[in-house]
């Protein structure tokens, strides 16, 4: 649990680098299935029993793997930075400059389960404080 929160309070989800590493294995996992399909198919290949096939095969399952973990991290990390955002906006006109500063601060140190934690509880805290409702992440 502690990888899928790595970053969020870095902006992790925006690496350019993150986005273009899932798009190649996106690109892999459906080059691999175009293949697969041509596999089964067209039995003149003769790919059935060979080394090819089965690499092909985990290549894959893997890029498939990577792609649906990755897919969930990115949606994560961006529902996780929008929450902070939109609460700690919310917050700042009632709280003062340096409590909301301090929230954005937590946020921003976010890089496991731990602190995820202590930062949401310090915004719901905040948001008792001024009595207004803000719901859990």
């Amino acid at each position: 649990m502690d990888s899928i929160n790595s970053g969020i309070g870095s902006g992790g989800y925006q690496e350019r680098g993150a986005i273009l590493f899932f798009t190649i294995f996106i690109i892999a996992f459906f080059a691999s299935i175009f293949m697969l399909v041509q596999f089964i198919f067209i039995p003149r290949l003769k790919l059935r029993n060979s080394l090819k096939s089965t690499i092909l095969i985990v290549v894959g399952i893997f890029c498939f793997y990577e792609g649906v973990v990755g897919a969930h991290q990115l949606i994560y990390s961006h529902k996780a930075n929008l929450y902070f955002d939109k609460n700690i906006e919310l917050l700042a006109p009632y709280v003062g400059i340096e409590k909301a500063m301090m929230a954005k601060s937590k946020f921003r140190r976010i890089q496991d389960k731990a602190t995820m934690d202590t930062a949401q509880s310090y915004i719901i805290e905040l948001s008792k404080e001024v009595n207004i409702e803000i719901e859990p992440f």
